[in-house]
């Protein structure tokens, strides 16, 4: 029995399109409609050309800068601020809250000046490791090695691919705070808030995307300053509760 030839709907979306023939590795796929009758046929060329125009699409959704629709030269500052505003808007709202969260804990500050030393570390360590778990998963997504089904695996993985990054940023951590600022307790409070934000950063890193996937909607669009700025919040929440724990 012969095996019936690979082909796509005219309605198929060109990504997925792209995807069938890295998928049966094949240089052209005919085009059908609902009868199965031919419309036209995809070369690798046109695939190529598809392959282009999405890598730049997600490198513009997973920066937050909006959709541009002709070439930048050509774009005016008006133009380009539009495309940008929204997702800035949000970020820069996730920020205020960020300062509510200082603010809250403005009184430990001013008794432990030591504390705002670690601040850029640990937001900055959280929101790195959350952004690096965002790429991984969206290209395993896109290649079709990860699917909904394996929602707990990835978690899992992430999340223990977390703890051991945690681990070796929260040793770095802790010797930072105890040769400089000469404090154990210190050093005890960066390191262990480095480990559970680098653990919680990296899971949430899979979360995202398998979530928005599964809701048919492009996971780019979880882009890495969105999940910076929640580690941003987390970050602090963690780092001044076991602050007070630890310390006072």
């Amino acid at each position: 029995m012969q095996p019936r030839p690979v082909s796509v709907p005219v309605i198929l979306d060109q990504e997925k399109v792209a995807q069938e023939v890295a998928k049966y590795d094949i240089n052209t796929v005919p085009v059908v409609d609902e009868r199965g009758k031919i419309k036209g046929i995809i070369t690798v060329d046109d695939i190529i050309d598809v392959i282009k125009e999405e890598t730049v699409e997600d490198m513009l959704k997973f920066g937050a800068a909006g959709e541009h629709k002709m070439s930048y030269l050509k774009q005016s500052p008006f133009l380009l601020a539009r495309s940008r505003i929204i997702w800035l808007s949000v970020l820069a709202f996730v920020g205020i809250i960020s300062g509510f969260v200082i603010a809250r804990n403005s009184l430990i500050l001013s008794q432990i000046i030591a504390l705002a030393v670690f601040i850029p570390l640990l937001n900055g360590s959280a929101g790195n490791a959350g952004t690096q778990a965002v790429a991984v998963m969206i290209q395993a997504l896109y290649q079709g090695e990860v699917r909904f089904n394996d929602f707990w695996k990835s978690v899992r993985k992430e999340f223990l691919t977390g703890i051991i990054l945690g681990f070796i940023l929260g040793l770095l951590g802790l010797l930072r705070a105890f040769f400089f600022q000469k404090s154990s307790l210190l050093g005890i409070t960066v390191g262990l808030t480095l480990i559970i934000n680098t653990a919680i950063a990296t899971s949430l890193g899979a979360v995202l995307p398998l979530i928005v996937k599964r809701m048919n909607f492009d996971p780019a669009v979880i882009s890495g300053p969105l999940i910076t700025s929640i580690m941003d919040v987390t970050s602090l929440l963690i780092y001044f509760t076991l602050a007070k724990i630890i310390i006072l």
